[in-house]
């Protein structure tokens, strides 16, 4: 947010930014998926610490094994950014080794390595080399076979070579997709027009063969000349494997689920590691939140200047259809710090079980079970010492937005019983672009362009039926809180309600009868409402930088920031 207002001095386009302050922004996210066993191709995976003084870490993969005495090939593996950006956890290059994994029947070593500018060349080969050599250590072999990529496989191998490094095995191949080879004097394709490549010059390569090739060792060329530089990092285990199965379902731009009934979906699962943030001083942590039914969350803790001052607490669900999403990608993850920092509160964001896998309830239990377990900390004695000591529960706040408003209303509803046994009050809920819908068009629903719209109305129609089969109306009256015979709004159990809407989200109008029926109902406390002109559904969660994003986070931050309950 900071850096935005210092002059670049320097910028590779998509990937890295250098401010006149020295920031280095890299706008691309850093998607970390941790380690699993692959559902599709059985291919498993962990992080390992290679060298522990200069904190060289990799991502092993292991196929399937089917012989337990057989030996398999080991590729140690090199992702590609540029020297700048990327690592082994991304979504995208975990998908990449887990296929090759699986198709080549190999062990993998996908190795991390430092970063330029802040670690500049020769950085990564160094760290490359300890890596190769840690690998090595476990030989027991005359020879262990090796193949690696991209320009630092090379380098290596070239290292290699020499007799003098003291390397304990021989490499038997190297691989190089799309090697960053570059020189002073274009020749070849060098002149081929940028518009064709998603790299442009400065990254050109051997997509279309050129006459580096010629010049590298003797050597197989695989030439494709349909695709560009990063193709392959398009590829998953799930699109391997699913696109040949019949699709029976699905959510445009979000969920397919096919004839096998494997259920795919289409936005990448972007972790983002907790972390202090440089900018807003905010700190996050991970925590496991009720370890038999493993519901985790994020926890946000702002810069602290006074330690003795309590904060307002922000327990906040994450939006997403009830079907993908969670508190660790990067959208949210942003979302929230931003949050955090502006309204200067303790936020709790939870993770909760996915439809269609885990169909309604489940998402509302396991919200329900988080706040409890937030609740049990309200006299100072709970498991997590952030909340112990900065957390005021007196000031206690629910927030979501989409999916995570609908969870925020309803577990408000149940606050509002006696019987639930919620040990603290709720002093407010806001609502971001509340995912309320009906059987019945509302205001503009009927005739509004579906082309202005993210989330038409044949998306939203057909959502509730497919996360919630037990009960699949859309009037079933926690999906539309306004419906015949739904529980009365003068129930809710909290003071304070902010309800934010979007112009051009098809479910705008569903926000706008949420608030006034809520200002009509009897219900003893205060409602508000924010419109973003020109928004469109979630825009937030694309861009924190725009006015409107900015402005949508400064009126969360004031309801947030309320001290005590306000009644009419």
């Amino acid at each position: 947010m900071e850096s935005s207002k210092q002059e670049v001095v320097f910028e590779l386009p998509v990937r890295l930014r250098v401010h006149k302050d020295c920031h280095v922004e890299r706008p691309r996210p850093e998607d970390f998926i941790p380690p699993s066993t692959d559902p599709i191709t059985g291919v498993s995976s962990k992080n390992i610490v290679v060298v522990a003084e200069s904190k060289i870490t990799a991502r092993l993969f292991l196929p399937k094994i089917t012989d337990p005495n057989e030996k398999l090939a080991v590729l140690v593996y090199f992702h590609g950014g540029a020297f700048v950006v990327n690592t082994p956890f991304t979504t995208r290059f975990h998908n990449l080794v887990t296929i090759i994994v699986s198709e080549a029947n190999v062990v993998a070593v996908s190795v991390d390595y430092r970063k330029a500018p802040e670690h500049p060349i020769p950085a990564a080969y160094e760290d490359l080399w300890a890596a190769l050599k840690w690998v090595a250590s476990h030989s027991n072999e005359d020879e262990l076979e090796s193949c690696s990529g991209v320009d630092m496989a090379h380098n290596l191998a070239m290292f290699g070579g020499n007799q003098e490094p003291g390397l304990s095995i021989g490499l038997l191949r190297i691989a190089l997709v799309h090697p960053y080879f570059w020189g002073s004097v274009p020749f070849g394709t060098a002149i081929y027009p940028d518009e064709k490549f998603s790299c442009k010059a400065v990254f050109k390569n051997t997509i279309l063969k050129n006459n580096y090739n010629q010049l590298y060792y003797k050597t197989h060329v695989f030439k494709n000349t349909k695709n560009n530089h990063s193709f392959p990092l398009n590829l998953s285990p799930n699109s391997m494997e699913s696109s040949k199965q019949e699709v029976v379902f699905e959510l445009t731009m979000t969920l397919r689920v096919h004839k096998d009934g494997h259920v795919e979906r289409l936005r990448p699962t972007d972790f983002i590691p907790p972390s202090t943030d440089p900018i807003t001083g905010v700190s996050s942590k991970d925590i496991v939140v009720v370890p038999e039914s493993n519901i985790t969350a994020r926890l946000f803790l702002p810069k602290i200047t006074d330690p003795n001052k309590k904060l307002a607490l922000l327990v906040y669900f994450h939006g997403g259809a009830f079907v993908i999403n969670t508190p660790f990608t990067t959208p949210f993850h942003k979302f929230v710090t931003n949050l955090v920092s502006e309204a200067n509160v303790v936020a709790v964001s939870v993770d909760y079980r996915k439809a269609p896998e885990h169909p309604i309830p489940a998402a509302y239990e396991d919200s329900m079970a988080a706040l409890k377990w937030v609740a049990s900390h309200s006299n100072g004695d709970g498991p997590e010492p952030w909340l112990n000591n900065h957390a005021d529960f007196q000031r206690v706040f629910l927030g979501g937005d989409s999916s995570g408003a609908n969870i925020a209303h309803n577990l408000a509803m149940t606050a509002g019983n006696p019987e639930t046994g919620l040990s603290i009050g709720l002093l407010g809920i806001a609502l971001v672009h509340p995912y309320f819908w009906g059987s019945v068009p509302v205001g503009s629903e009927a005739d509004y362009p579906d082309d202005k719209s993210v989330i038409n109305r044949d998306y939203v129609d057909r959502v509730w039926p497919f996360i919630c089969p037990s009960n699949p109306e859309n009037d079933d009256p926690r999906v539309n809180p306004v419906a015949e015979g739904a529980p009365r709004l003068v129930g809710l159990g909290c003071k304070r309600v902010l309800v934010c809407v979007a112009e051009h989200d098809v479910m705008k109008d569903r926000g706008w009868l949420y608030y006034e029926a809520l200002s009509r109902s009897g219900w003893m406390g205060v409602v508000e409402i924010f419109e973003t002109q020109g928004g469109h559904h979630g825009f937030y969660c694309n861009d924190l930088e725009p006015e409107k994003s900015k402005q949508l986070t400064q009126r969360l931050a004031a309801f947030y920031q309320t001290d005590a309950p306000l009644f009419r």
